[in-house]
Parts: C-alpha cells; sequence; structure tokens
C-alpha cells in the first residue's frame, strides 16, 4: 500500500470510529430522556431529511476533501519524514478550513438563489462568513489537538512496517 492510501485508511479508520461513539453515546442518552430525543430529531435529523440533497452534497465533497487532504498527509509523513503530530495538525486544520470555504459557497449560492442577485445581502453574508472563520479554525485546530497525535503515530508506525 502506498504512502498515500495508508493516510487515507488511517484517518477514514478514525473518522469511523468517531461516529460510532457518537453514535452510540447519542442513542444511550436518547434512550434514558424523551427531551433529548426530541431535540435530536427536531435539530439534527429533520433539516437533514428536509434537505436531504443538499447535505449529500455537503458530505460527499468533505469525504472528497478528506480523502486529498489525508493523502497528502499521508505521503508527507511516510515519504519526507516530516513530524506526524504537526503534520497532521495542519492537515485538520487544512480539512476545516476546507469545510468552511464549502459551506460559505453553499450558503450564498442558495440565498442567491433564494433571494435573486441582491448585493447588499450578499455581502452582509459574506461579512458574517469571514467573521465565523476563527471559530472553524478553532474547530479544526482543536479537532487537531486532539486526534492529530492518534492518526500520526498510526501513519508513522504503519511506515516502520
Amino acid at each position: 500500500m502506498n504512502a498515500k492510501n495508508i493516510g487515507r485508511k488511517v484517518f477514514f479508520k478514525y473518522l469511523g470510529i468517531n461516529f460510532l461513539i457518537i453514535t452510540v453515546v447519542t442513542f444511550i442518552f436518547s434512550y434514558f430522556n424523551i427531551n433529548i430525543k426530541n431535540y435530536i430529531l427536531s435539530k439534527y435529523l429533520n433539516p437533514i431529511l428536509r434537505n436531504s440533497l443538499y447535505y449529500l452534497i455537503q458530505f460527499i465533497i468533505s469525504c472528497i476533501m478528506s480523502y486529498l487532504i489525508f493523502g497528502k498527509v499521508g505521503e508527507t509523513i511516510i515519504n519526507r519524514n516530516e513530524k506526524p503530530f504537526w503534520t497532521t495538525y495542519i492537515g485538520f486544520i487544512k480539512l476545516w478550513f476546507g469545510i468552511f470555504i464549502m459551506n460559505m459557497l453553499f450558503e450564498l449560492v442558495i440565498n442567491t438563489i433564494n433571494y435573486n442577485l441582491n448585493l447588499k445581502l450578499l455581502g452582509i453574508g459574506l461579512l458574517m462568513w469571514i467573521v465565523s472563520l476563527p471559530l472553524f479554525l478553532v474547530i479544526g485546530a482543536i479537532h487537531g489537538l486532539t486526534s492529530g497525535w492518534f492518526i500520526g503515530k498510526e501513519i508513522e508506525l504503519k511506515k516502520n512496517k
């Protein structure tokens, strides 16, 4: 297996583990508390079901971004012998910046279609997204700090095999 595929495989393995943990914890809490179940249904599942195409496109683009970014992360750690933690950390920052750009463009395009091309509203929407950029970068930094070490170390261990 080449370096890019190792990086991708490790990232998607950890993504699957995180998804499984979040799903199990959510089901446990919603089983014991009907308010949590109603909250999850109203705030998370119903919007996805109502706008399934919108979320499906975002999911596919996010997977493509992850595939490309963590292929490069694996290649950098294995072939260039870069530090695994910092390389993975920067990979997460890039991923969250990409998610930010994708979400911003999707919202601006949809709002432009729904409300016609109004430059004043477009400018206000763009300004709101630019102001929220630090939030995405902080989330990416926290995600990179918490997951970066594990993913980087596993890629490095696969390099030595």
